[in-house]
């Protein structure tokens, strides 16, 4: 007996299998936002008054209103707005920015929900600002890579499908906006993949009976991209849109199945709630964070209470001479509270004691409870920064700045590059935050009123909330967990020839590739900087695992070290990525840190050279470097560069350039001129988007292969391989993987000197591929391909997108699937084809000293 559509959703939800797609309905209820209708009004209303309509458009956005052509409408409010410029964009800020909360029912029913994923087509942060115990991340909808790459790592995320307001640029707002939108092939495939893996609940897309007008657009969309979706998805409808058969529509063509929740809109919370597996879930976790915060605050007070009698009459000492409500901050006092913590902090050694100190006295200064106070005063009065107290407000955030600069540099520094960046606002890394607080001391060394002339600064007093949140959350953080004992690694004599590598956040470790559970040897890390890569080498019969966080490189020898051995550091800068390399038996090692890379030999800085900021892919080859430049959707100038060891670059192609080689090939060719035929924007979009370089070296050839994402009709890869021949790049070979976006790339010279290759893919077009093995011949022609789906698996295996992958052997291939699954492939024998799963798995490397 099939379920009713009701009892179907409860199981889905259940499964975490439900993405709520929010309308502007769930906004209206819960901040009286404006409808799309209303918001268009309210922006002609804007130009009006400020009299900067020259060309009659108001009225020309006027009449398209009263057609209900809301999208034309918008395209002439726009125009006269100035968008995405002034005044526009201060237009939209003064709509969303600072929205009330008249009503938390429908935002905590949604958050009680438990998924993963949200959608909105709204342009407010609701979603984020409130109750948002896990953090979720926001992204837009130009943001599809990002969203993705989010989810592997675990994350709960938001989707702006419109765009949100603090990025006028991205709104969805007009007709010519949704046609720029329909274009973007990206978007369209990260949608088909949401569609097909999951089951959409439209929320508050209708109000009284009336459908709303955004969800209207949003349903001819699907009903135009996505004809035929073969997951049913669910609306919660008003009682009178069912009576009024609005329903039907929505099933036939959509496969939209809906659900009545009543004749009031009042009874949507409720409805959600009552419908909810997993409320008790997420009250559970609820509970479980505000123990943790109170735990947090009990601890602090502890340890404050028990310190030494030493700490404890510095504590009456800053108490006493700080406390004073209007103290300025540079007074003698909070020089002597500098130069008190200094002398504690250079008799420190151990960073987690100079955390806890700094910490305990600071909370003699401020308790948590009154930093929170003004937080959440800032909350209620932002819109009228006069009934802050004002004064009272800045002192309190002069002295927080000032605390704040007291943290010792080390601490701020390991901060900035762990996994807990956002303790510390980012305008206090980059000193944006400081230059309010020198306006202030400006207007008081001028002796002009503060009051008088701060009380309407509303930015200014946002800034003032930001530099009080970083303190609190500074005295929150966990100092046992932050700077957390690491145990002695795990050490073997008697490695292998041949293991793969496991990378956690918690630890690296060597296993057997054949079966991960047999474990050679682990080193364990500080989960709260997370190691990026690694790459593993062999030099003077010794095995050195190389890796790096955000600002630390490290090797560690697994045969020796019960510790990993640092040897860079840099406190200001992020280490982008490092190449690992041998010369005369020696290593070298080349940093990507701040548009250079650095060379150290024998672990010490010889050399720097520059290079371009906004290189993704880096490759060092016989001549220097080649490097691949970020891109967008529509960029079609210089792309791939090399730079010679003096730091000379120059490019080598374009993207167009390489479009033109692509052309060169007949079925591709065929391919890109079906696609911009058919497409108008064709040649506005790109045709491919290069994702990375790798080099080869086979029976004294220098190989490079370019992989790139080739964006016609149907998304899918092409592999450049080019020769390095007196020293020049010549390109030598094509070839199409056809059958999805390759992700990696791994490759293996057999016996016969034939070069293998293969391909991990991503889920993008629902063909259920894994990944692609190629042998090449000595001309680079395919002599031999496999293909790799579910079924190679079982039938019911979920296929998901393959990040990594490599050979272990001519004859053997591993993978990693998300972030949990290790498949091992024979192309020989199936029988020996098997999946192992773990936990959290960030990176993976195999190591064969005989490959």
């Amino acid at each position: 007996m099939s379920l009713l559509p009701q009892e179907k959703l409860t199981d889905l939800l259940k499964q975490k299998k439900v993405i709520p797609f929010i309308g502007a309905g769930f906004s209206s209820a819960t901040a009286n936002v404006p409808g799309w209708l209303g918001l268009i009004k309210n922006g002609l209303e804007y130009a009006r008054v400020r009299n900067i309509d020259t060309r009659n458009l108001i009225e020309q956005s006027e009449n398209e209103l009263s057609k209900n052509n809301l999208l034309e409408a918008a395209n002439f409010l726009k125009e006269v707005l100035n968008a995405p410029s002034f005044p526009f964009s201060n237009w939209i800020k003064e709509e969303f920015e600072n929205l009330k909360i008249v009503s938390s029912d429908l935002i905590n029913s949604v958050l009680d929900l438990n998924q993963d994923i949200i959608f909105t087509t709204n342009y407010d942060t609701l979603l984020t600002s409130y109750n948002n115990i896990e953090n979720k991340q926001l992204f837009i909808h130009n943001e599809y890579d990002q969203a993705l790459n989010s989810l592997k790592l675990n994350n709960e995320i938001v989707m702006h499908l419109h765009g949100i307001f603090s990025k006028p640029d991205s709104l969805i707002l007009s007709k010519n906006d949704y046609d720029l939108l329909n274009k973007n092939l990206g978007y369209k495939s990260f949608m088909q993949k949401m569609l097909s893996d999951y089951h959409f609940l439209f929320i508050g897309c209708s109000k009284d009976g009336v459908m709303d007008d955004d969800f209207l657009i949003v349903f001819n969309f699907i009903k135009d991209w996505f004809s035929i979706s073969s997951n049913q998805h669910f609306i919660l409808l008003h009682e009178k849109e069912v009576t009024n058969k609005n329903h039907i529509k929505l099933l036939t063509e959509c496969n939209i199945e809906s659900i009545v929740y009543g004749n009031d809109y009042n009874l949507l919370s409720p409805f959600i709630n009552s419908i909810n597996p997993n409320y008790v879930e997420r009250q559970e976790k609820i509970s479980k964070y505000q123990d943790k915060l109170d735990s947090e605050f009990k601890r602090i007070a502890t340890k404050t209470k028990n310190f030494t009698t030493e700490t404890n009459s510095l504590d009456s000492f800053l108490s006493s001479n700080l406390n004073s409500k209007y103290d300025w901050v540079d007074s003698e006092k909070m020089k002597a509270f500098e130069n008190i913590l200094s002398d504690y902090n250079n008799s420190i050694k151990n960073k987690k004691e100079k955390l806890k100190f700094t910490q305990t006295i600071i909370l003699s200064i401020f308790n948590i409870s009154e930093l929170k106070e003004k937080v959440e005063l800032w909350s209620k009065y932002s819109e009228s920064p006069k009934n802050l107290d004002p004064l009272n407000f800045i002192t309190t955030a002069l002295i927080a700045y000032d605390c704040l600069l007291k943290i010792p540099k080390e601490i701020v520094s390991d901060i900035k590059h762990s996994n807990h960046y956002n303790v510390l606002h980012y305008g206090f890394y980059n000193d944006n935050l400081g230059k309010f607080i020198n306006e202030i001391k400006l207007y008081k060394k001028l002796n002009l009123n503060l009051e008088e002339k701060c009380s309407d600064d509303r930015y200014l007093f946002e800034n003032l909330k930001r530099i009080i949140q970083s303190l609190k959350s500074f005295l929150e953080l966990d100092s046992e967990t932050f700077y957390k004992e690491i145990e002695n690694a795990t050490i073997n004599k008697n490695i292998p020839k041949s293991f793969i590598v496991i990378v956690t956040d918690k630890s690296i470790t060597l296993r057997n590739e054949n079966d991960q559970s047999i474990i050679y040897a682990e080193l364990p890390l500080n989960e709260n900087f997370r190691v990026s890569k690694i790459e593993i080498v062999s030099v003077e019969n010794k095995i050195l695992i190389f890796g790096f966080n955000s600002n630390t490189c490290f090797y560690w020898n697994p045969k020796e070290d019960i510790f990993m051995n640092t040897f860079y550091f840099s406190e200001k800068y992020q280490i982008n990525d490092f190449i690992i390399d041998k010369e005369d038996n020696e290593i070298v090692v080349y940093l990507k840190v701040n548009g250079q890379i650095i060379v150290l030999k024998k672990f010490i800085e010889e050399n720097k050279i520059d290079i371009l900021e906004n290189f993704t892919s880096s490759i060092k080859y016989s001549n220097g470097f080649l490097s691949l430049k970020r891109m967008d959707s529509s960029y079609k100038g210089d792309v791939f560069y090399k730079t010679d060891f003096s730091g000379k670059t120059n490019t080598l192609f374009t993207v167009n350039s390489l479009v033109d080689e692509l052309k060169c090939n007949k079925i591709l060719n065929e391919l890109i001129t079906d696609f911009v035929k058919d497409d108008p924007f064709g040649n506005w979009l790109s045709i491919i988007d290069v994702k990375q370089l790798y080099r080869i070296e086979k029976e004294g050839k220098e190989i490079i292969i370019l992989r790139s994402s080739f964006l016609t009709q149907q998304d899918s890869s092409v592999l450049f391989i080019f020769e390095i021949i007196q020293e020049e790049l010549i390109l030598k070979e094509l070839i199409h993987l056809k059958y999805s976006v390759c992700f990696c790339l791994d490759y293996f010279i057999t016996e016969q000197n034939n070069l293998k290759l293969v391909c991990g893919y991503l889920n993008m077009n629902g063909n259920k591929v894994l990944c692609e093995v190629i042998e090449l011949d000595e001309n680079y022609k395919i002599i031999f391909n496999k293909i790799f789906n579910n079924a190679t698996i079982s039938e019911d295996f979920n296929t998901t997108d393959t990040l990594e992958c490599f050979f272990t052997n001519e004859n053997t291939i591993i993978l990693k699937i998300e972030r949990e699954k290790i498949l091992t492939f024979s192309l020989v024998d199936e029988s020996k084809n098997k999946i192992q799963i773990l936990e959290n798995i960030n990176t993976v490397k195999f190591y064969n000293s005989i490959k």
